[in-house]
């Protein structure tokens, strides 16, 4: 029986493929897999694919949240909210974003 081996396709087509990702976190996931995959992702111009993707709304913080470090974001690609660390944000206010 054949077996195939992932990391040995074309580099041509890797970037082929790679330039087709839509979404940061499939292009991530995809650097990942090994070594040469990795190497192309590299070599891409990222600005265009970011340029692609859905920006992380950061939502209101609730009123215990207002003294904490934790800022919740909503990934709409992924249709979740996370919670993120942002010791820099206590006390601070957002009112808007750019682009949004």
């Amino acid at each position: 029986m054949w077996e195939q081996n992932w990391s040995e396709l074309p580099e041509e087509l890797l970037r082929i493929i790679a330039k087709k990702i839509v979404f940061v976190h499939d292009f991530i996931r995809f650097g990942a897999v090994c070594h040469p995959w990795r190497s192309v992702t590299l070599a891409i111009d990222k600005h265009e694919l970011f340029l692609k993707s859905f920006p992380w709304l950061m939502l209101p913080a609730d009123d215990e949240e207002e003294d904490d470090n934790n800022r919740r974001f909503f990934i709409p690609f992924e249709n979740r909210i996370c919670s993120i660390n942002l010791p820099e944000a206590r006390g601070c206010h957002c009112w808007g974003s750019p682009y949004g």
